[in-house]
């Protein structure tokens, strides 16, 4: 997959723009998510970017990358930038594995941890762009297809069951909650990541139809579609959210058994 011609200048000013910093501490740049997957969409897609580091980065280095995000945030996709910077040794694992590391966050340099998972990983090993640096292809992403499968369970498991129903009152947190477990389902079923916009148009081949409105009411959200919402009410929009939910673990579940 190759840059959308529309960012190519951003990330030519990206690659430049790290070139203020010494020549040992990036070993490479590399693009995943929507852009990898061939599905960027202009008016509301992230910028998803991994920068692998040689070594750890200093406080100077640190100050002359906040300085970088605040120029790029000048460009009308600046603010969209969402990645992290870390080192080589690191590459393949999830959170709860790594101590703090600096990421960006809507174009902000911030420090803790980032969303990183085997899913990440696994986009970046099959489908990752190399902006500057070595291949993509000669990193050490060592990762299985269980892996991801393992990330996805917890994710359906754990941390979408934990969310309150007053979250899923907000318009964001049903977009989100109801693409990234239709993303799960059609990657359990199709044994391949695919973007979550299609996933949410594709689940239909594998729900009922009492599913159908939950997941154009996301779709709704996802275009900015000025029609009225689907639901006469955001509190039963709310609960057919976590009914989804529901409905998604226990439809993955048979895929999810070989993982425990």
């Amino acid at each position: 997959m190759m840059i959308p011609e529309n960012l190519k200048p951003l990330m030519d000013k990206f690659s430049s723009e790290l070139d203020q910093l010494p020549n040992d501490l990036i070993k490479g740049v590399y693009l995943y998510g929507s852009i990898a997957l061939g599905s960027f969409e202009d008016e509301r897609s992230d910028i998803d970017f991994v920068v692998v580091l040689n070594r750890p980065i200093q406080e100077d280095e640190v100050k002359t990358l906040e300085d970088v995000h605040e120029n790029l945030r000048q460009h009308p996709y600046g603010n969209r930038f969402d990645g992290v910077y870390i080192k080589e040794e690191n590459l393949g694992k999830s959170n709860y594995e790594l101590d703090p590391y600096l990421y960006i966050s809507d174009g902000n340099l911030e420090e803790g941890h980032w969303d990183i998972n085997a899913v990440t990983w696994w986009i970046m090993k099959h489908h990752g762009i190399t902006v500057k640096g070595t291949p993509v292809e000669e990193l050490p992403l060592h990762l299985e297809w269980s892996d991801v499968q393992k990330a996805m369970r917890y994710n359906i498991e754990h941390y979408w069951k934990e969310k309150k129903l007053q979250q899923f009152l907000e318009d964001d947190w049903v977009l989100s909650c109801v693409e990234t477990n239709a993303r799960i389902l059609c990657t359990m079923k199709k044994g391949e990541i695919i973007p979550k916009t299609k996933a949410m148009q594709e689940a239909k081949d594998w729900v009922s139809e009492d599913w159908y409105p939950v997941l154009d009411e996301a779709l709704r959200i996802r275009f900015d579609n000025e029609e009225e919402s689907l639901f006469s009410s955001t509190l039963m929009r709310a609960q057919t959210v976590v009914n989804f939910t529901d409905y998604i673990r226990s439809a993955c579940e048979p895929y999810f058994a070989a993982t425990k």
